[in-house]
């Protein structure tokens, strides 16, 4: 399982190549050159994002099945 941790340095850092171990910041490293790493309180902010962005997604899926005017097991069946 990726740590939100992970999640957030791939959502922050893109392409860029990096490593960390145990989660443990101080041991990050970029070893994309010429990119500067992201500070504590920048990868807390993101991993808060992306934790807010997750807990909406219900809500989100609800207002398209809303705005289309179709169930969940509708959207199963032409998804499917």
């Amino acid at each position: 399982m990726i740590s939100d941790t992970a999640k957030a340095l791939t959502s922050l850092l893109g392409e860029t190549e990096w490593s960390i171990s145990d989660d443990d910041l101080s041991t990050l490293v970029i070893h994309t050159e010429g990119v500067t790493a992201p500070t504590e309180v920048e990868i807390k902010a993101e991993i808060k994002r992306m934790a807010v962005a997750e807990k909406a997604k219900p809500a989100q899926k609800q207002a398209i099945l809303d705005r289309l005017g179709i169930t969940a097991d509708e959207a199963a069946i032409l998804l499917g």
